[in-house]
């Protein structure tokens, strides 16, 4: 039996990530993981995007609060708190007792996150707090379009609360360098930054933040400070311009807003690249290329006779996935 070589194994996984029958076929692979990182802006949405990708692919979603009943030949998924996934497909041959094929990996990357108190305003603008997660190259992150995502808790009129995706797709924030002329060591002996201090981004004015009619930072601070711990709407703790902003994008009240979890992301979509199309530009790979083929392949699992179940499954931090493999 001829072994087909590494390169002819690669077209023939493309091949089957993407349902086409040749080589071709690559282009058309990248373009749907160029797709879902431009999606998977932050942990929520890449499981947001990795759902609908599943449904489109015919798989089930259960729920742990109902009982399961799987088949032989069926597909399905689960989600837990919007930042985890496992889709699995059951062979048609499984029967209890037999083993599982399990590929692992995580939804979230290296980032920038907004600090659960975020208020800043020095100079007379207005700057959001933010903190580095993950190992990244931090300095990338200056002089670049950048905006939020990721979910906020909303108020219900009922008393209740509903976690709510959100995406602002135009340019809010901004990180800007230096100017050479402040820092004329910076080519010779590198650029050093302080987390707590350099990299808080700019978001607006305070001139115009206040001709917009928003109260100014030193209004929203007492408004915190008298408020009991635990209460209060996030715009004690955060811009109100942030957070009306944030309630426009969702269609409710800037006072529903209780609270958020945001990631700050690059507005440039990631993109195929070179003269031969042979590159694919983006800034958010890390766990995205992992992720997407593990789940491209299950998408793709051909299960009438296999004697197995293959899981996909991607948590929300590193270390789950590497525990839950092991």
């Amino acid at each position: 039996m001829r072994v087909p070589a590494r390169g002819a194994r690669a077209h023939e996984f493309l091949a089957r990530c993407c349902g086409c029958p040749a080589a071709p076929c690559i282009l058309q692979a990248a373009e749907g993981f160029v797709s879902f990182v431009n999606d998977a802006v932050s942990p929520y949405h890449a499981v947001a995007a990795s759902v609908e990708r599943l449904e489109a692919a015919g798989f089930k979603q259960l729920t742990e609060r109902e009982e399961w009943h799987v088949e032989p030949n069926g597909r399905y998924y689960v989600v837990r708190n919007q930042s985890a996934v496992i889709a699995f497909a059951v062979g048609g041959a499984y029967v209890p007792g037999n083993g599982f094929t399990v590929a692992a990996a995580h939804t979230d990357s290296p980032c920038l996150r907004v600090k659960p108190v975020s208020s800043l305003t020095k100079s007379g603008y207005l700057s959001v707090g933010v903190e580095t997660y993950g190992g990244g190259l931090w300095y990338t992150w200056l002089d670049r379009d950048l905006s939020v995502a990721g979910r906020v808790v909303v108020a219900k009129p009922d008393g209740t609360f509903d976690s709510q995706l959100v995406r602002i797709r135009r340019p809010i924030l901004r990180i800007p360098s230096l100017a050479i002329h402040l820092n004329r060591e910076v080519n010779s002996d590198g650029l050093k930054l302080n987390a707590e201090t350099h990299l808080a981004p700019v978001m607006a004015t305070v001139v115009k933040s206040q001709l917009e009619g928003f109260a100014p930072t030193s209004a929203a601070s007492a408004a915190a400070a008298a408020a009991p711990a635990g209460t209060g709407g996030a715009e004690t703790r955060h811009h109100a311009a942030l957070v009306s902003l944030l309630a426009t994008e969702l269609g409710v009240e800037p006072e529903s807003v209780k609270d958020f979890d945001l990631c700050l992301y690059d507005t440039q979509p990631s993109a195929i690249g070179g003269i031969h199309n042979e590159f694919i530009f983006s800034r958010t790979c890390t766990g995205a290329r992992v992720y997407w083929c593990a789940c491209a392949t299950t998408r793709s699992c051909m299960v009438l006779n296999t004697a197995r179940i293959a899981p996909c499954a991607a948590f929300l931090h590193l270390r789950m996935q590497r525990a839950w493999i092991t």
